[in-house]
């Protein structure tokens, strides 16, 4: 979904102008947060880091990209083999288990996107990569632990669905809680396989999460002398 919504709006000023006024009218009665409205690549030189930035577009758009797909699905100046794919793509993507997904994967992708941006530099910092890492480790540990109906951006989610049980006009009933029980599960399975990569990746399948203590002494460096041996 986030290339195909990329690439109907890429090299089209027509459509990016019509997305832009739809979010002008809408802004008020959605309260719309800020930012940009043309869909974020999702594939890039850091694709944690895309990834989330085109989701979390996504999600704060999710209405207006309906609104305006609806739109274009009717327009008889569209040709109908472009018409019949965005009615397709409609009745995909209104479902509420597109909503849920997104803003479960933001934060799935949460963990691993404060780990990759501290390898993606060229000279890598050993005392902020180790701050990496605990950071990494206890946010695991608090999604592990908390039920995804308790993720921020699911929350921000349900904050946004109004009295009609619709979330930016697009309706997300009746089908939200059973679609809500698969993603959850699908969410879950997904942090697990994460955290198994990251542990094989990083070998500190036993590293302790929540000793702060241990993590104070690694980082200060007035004591690595005499933890190394290393002569000047």
């Amino acid at each position: 979904m986030l290339l195909r919504l990329y690439y109907l709006y890429e090299n089209s000023p027509k459509k990016c102008w019509e997305l832009d006024s739809i979010t002008e009218s809408l802004k008020e009665v959605f309260e719309l947060p800020k930012g940009g409205n043309r869909p974020v690549r999702s594939q890039g030189t850091r694709w944690i880091s895309h990834k989330r930035k085109a989701l979390q577009r996504l999600l704060d758009r999710y209405g207006v990209y309906i609104a305006h797909l609806t739109s274009l699905a009717s327009d008889n100046t569209v040709k109908p083999d472009d018409q019949a794919k965005l009615k397709g793509y409609l009745r995909k993507w209104k479902e509420p288990k597109v909503l849920i997904s997104t803003a479960l994967f933001i934060e799935v992708l949460k963990p691993a996107s404060i780990l990759s941006l501290t390898l993606q530099y060229d000279s890598i910092d050993i005392v902020y990569s180790i701050q990496s890492i605990l950071k990494t480790i206890k946010s695991l540990k608090y999604m592990s632990d908390t039920d995804p109906k308790e993720w921020p951006s699911f929350q921000l989610v349900q904050t946004r669905i109004d009295d009609h049980n619709e979330y930016q006009g697009v309706p997300v009933t009746p089908n939200f809680e059973t679609f809500l029980s698969g993603c959850k599960a699908d969410a879950l399975a997904d942090l697990h396989t994460l955290e198994e990569n990251i542990k094989g990746r990083l070998e500190w399948s036993d590293f302790p999460a929540d000793n702060e203590e241990r993590e104070r002494e690694t980082l200060i460096l007035d004591d690595w002398d005499e933890c190394f041996d290393i002569p000047l």
